[in-house]
């Protein structure tokens, strides 16, 4: 084991120092970790029976569910929803963990005489209670661990982990020396999550003056860590099913053996895996390394690890373990061939959720698992050899879904960009030519790409010849500025009607074929994807108001906007009485190329209007031309409970952005107006500081 440490630290050390501090981190905590666990293994293998172990085995079912229901996803979910120093958001969300665990613990506390009864062993009751204790006692660390991965705090986290491990043991060992049998592991698991918890609490907890950054709705959160909830509760009923069926089938000694011998398996995959995924999460969601890359160098560590351990296992198990343990030596040859593949699963598993995708893990699980389920069953037959060799078949379905998953979720996405029209000049003439007041959206608004699109490639900003560019656009390492002096026809200048800008939008330099078009009043609410702008197939998805008529509207205001929308479908003979939605659009540059030839005159006059008119064209032009040419395809807002897809509000509706807070729609925009006084602006601006603030 000694000989293994160390491999595993030059190889931390060799190959990882640049990005990977964390990994570093992490790989010495495990050494650490891993190291005091083997001693403490040995310790207590010698002191204490397989039954003994397989008796607290069989109880995993329940406290393993338990355990997911009690964190709900939460650790994952403020990690990659919340903000930097989110502390508003830690807090709550460890109010609702501790919550969720303490009525767990009295359930279980409840049902421990008849777990007992139903497997015979009347101990099993009191020793449910008490883990069920430990468990409140680890949700109550949750948001903790998860702040200080989130700002990569990995010595931190380092520091508890070894502190939970070393404490733990100490604890253990002395109850077993004092014969305590069966109860000296829950006293180990008891000990590890009082340790681990203060540390972490100790750690992590923030100072009374250190100033709080954007909070993340707990409903948010929830939102998110709901599918992973539901997945961890499917994988560790799954995990669970050996032991009970092990345990039913056979003995609680075999129940001791088989999970002796996958845990001697996975230890290596625990060392490695472990170190590596912490870290890989934080990464992906920033964007500083690729999937690929990481599942190779996860692999290149793990796997002489697996062939060490394979070539080594009777000789080990025969000295360290004792003759009691020697029968567990063929499961762990068995177990080593399904961990070659976990390093692909561990990071594929990273990937989607760095990715938002944590439906597609809870579909994967629902695929996957029913293989293994049918494997054990079968497994079951042949006996206890068979169940192991059904754990490696379910170890490779785990490995070939996940990872068809992300190469599903990854496919090659064609170059997208997004553009903005924009004006911040400090000349009369924009100030008096543009409809309203500039409250900084435009930060916000990139800001919320940046957040929720990051696959977008640039960022146009179409401004006018006037228009002061601030040092922190101008830095921005996708922006790229375009004046209009580069793309309008001089004799057409100046133009500060949007309506009519956007008719020029195909001409920008080095502009992608699909490309997403907003204003800069509008912001993206939570992670969008290309397939929200374009179809498989590569066409436009042009959005429309459910159960709004055009005719309506008309007949209600006659106003420019609805007479301007007649007109296209006047233009365009097309019978359509929807209205489109108001928020971010996609679109492609061949489409409006082709709508230009098609009717150059109407194009060019509808880009030439200095104020808004009536009498002119606007852009749901384009989108219904790309219906009626096959390029686009219609698509429905959905406003839904869980499901908005964009919401549309002025500046002075302040109930508005409390929906906007609770229903986190894809896409928002928020309007000023006449109807805004300044005190909406300073309002609207406070609530955009408090989503997207860095």
């Amino acid at each position: 084991m000694g000989q293994t440490c160390f491999i595993i630290f030059k190889l931390v050390i060799g190959g990882m120092i640049s990005e990977r501090m964390g990994i570093l981190w992490t790989g010495l905590e495990k050494v650490v970790v891993y190291g005091i666990g083997f001693l403490q293994g040995i310790v207590l293998a010698r002191l204490l029976m397989p039954a003994d172990f397989g008796l607290a085995a069989m109880l995993g079912i329940f406290t393993g569910i338990g355990g997911v229901l009690a964190e709900s996803g939460l650790g994952t979910a403020l990690v990659v929803k919340a903000s930097g120093r989110g502390i508003a958001s830690d807090r709550a969300a460890l109010k609702w963990n501790v919550g969720v665990a303490l009525s767990l613990a009295c359930a279980f506390t409840a049902a421990s005489p008849f777990v007992a009864r139903w497997y015979g062993a009347q101990i099993l009751a009191p020793l449910l209670a008490t883990l069920s204790a430990a468990m409140v006692v680890n949700a109550a660390g949750v948001s903790a661990a998860a702040r200080l991965t989130r700002l990569q705090m990995f010595d931190k986290l380092a520091a508890a982990n070894v502190a939970q491990t070393l404490l733990g043991a100490l604890a253990a060992i002395g109850m077993a020396l004092a014969g305590f049998g069966v109860w000296s592991i829950a006293g180990l698991v008891m000990a590890q999550s009082v340790a681990r918890t203060s540390v972490l609490w100790w750690l992590a907890w923030p100072r009374r003056d250190e100033p709080e950054s954007a909070e993340t709705h707990l409903r948010e959160l929830l939102g998110y860590g709901w599918k992973l909830t539901a997945s961890g509760m499917v994988h560790s009923a799954y995990c669970n099913l050996y032991s009970l069926l092990i345990g039913k089938l056979w003995s609680p000694a075999a129940v001791g053996l088989f999970t002796r011998g996958e845990r001697w398996a996975r230890l290596p995959g625990e060392l490695v895996n472990e170190s590596v995924g912490r870290v890989a999460l934080p990464k992906f969601v920033s964007g500083e390394c690729s999937a690929r890359r990481m599942a190779l160098e996860n692999a290149l560590l793990l796997w002489p690890l697996l062939g060490a351990l394979w070539l080594s296992s009777g000789p080990i198990v025969n000295v360290v373990l004792g003759e009691q343990w020697l029968s567990c030596i063929p499961y762990i040859k068995i177990l080593i061939v399904g961990q070659l593949f976990t390093p692909f699963t561990n990071v594929a598993l990273n990937a989607l959720k760095s990715d938002g995708r944590t439906d597609l893990v809870l579909v994967s699980d629902a695929i996957k698992k029913p293989v293994g389920i049918l494997a054990l069953l079968t497994g079951c037959l042949f006996g206890m050899e068979g169940v192991c060799w059904a754990k490696v078949v379910s170890d490779v379905a785990e490995c070939v879904t996940d990872v068809l998953f992300v190469l599903w979720e990854r496919r090659k996405i064609p170059d997208v960009d997004l553009v903005y029209c924009w004006c911040n000049g400090p000349d009369f003439d924009v100030r008096e030519k543009c409809r309203f007041c500039n409250n900084e959206e435009l930060r916000y608004s990139i800001r919320s790409a940046d957040a929720f699109a990051k696959w977008v490639r640039r960022i146009y900003v179409f401004v006018n010849d006037g228009t002061v560019i601030p040092e922190w656009l101008a830095a921005h390492r996708k922006v790229v500025v375009v004046r209009h002096s580069e793309v309008i026809p001089k004799n057409v200048l100046p133009l500060y009607n949007s309506v009519s800008i956007e008719f020029w939008l195909h001409r920008l330099p080095g502009l992608s074929e699909r490309f997403i078009y907003g204003n800069d009043d509008m912001f993206f609410g939570r992670s969008v994807s290309p397939s929200d702008f374009f179809d498989l197939r590569g066409r436009m998805i042009c959005r429309y108001k459910l159960g709004v008529s055009l005719h309506a509207a008309l007949a209600a205001d006659g106003g420019a906007y609805n007479s301007q929308l007649l007109n296209c479908r006047r233009l365009l003979e097309v019978c359509d009485d929807s209205l489109p939605h108001h928020s971010f659009d996609g679109y492609l540059k061949s489409v409006i190329e082709d709508f230009w030839r098609k009717y150059p005159k109407e194009a060019l006059q509808s880009g030439s209007f200095r104020e808004r008119s009536a009498d002119q064209l606007i852009r749901d032009a384009f989108s219904l031309y790309a219906i009626k040419t096959g390029r686009g395809v219609r698509g429905k807002v959905r406003r839904w409970r869980l499901l908005w897809d964009s919401l549309y509000a002025e500046l002075c509706d302040r109930a508005a952005m409390d929906r906007i807070r609770r229903m986190r729609p894809k896409m928002f925009c928020l309007n000023d107006s006449e109807r805004c006084s300044d005190e909406d602006r300073r309002a609207a601006t406070a609530f955009l500081e408090k989503m997207y603030g860095q």
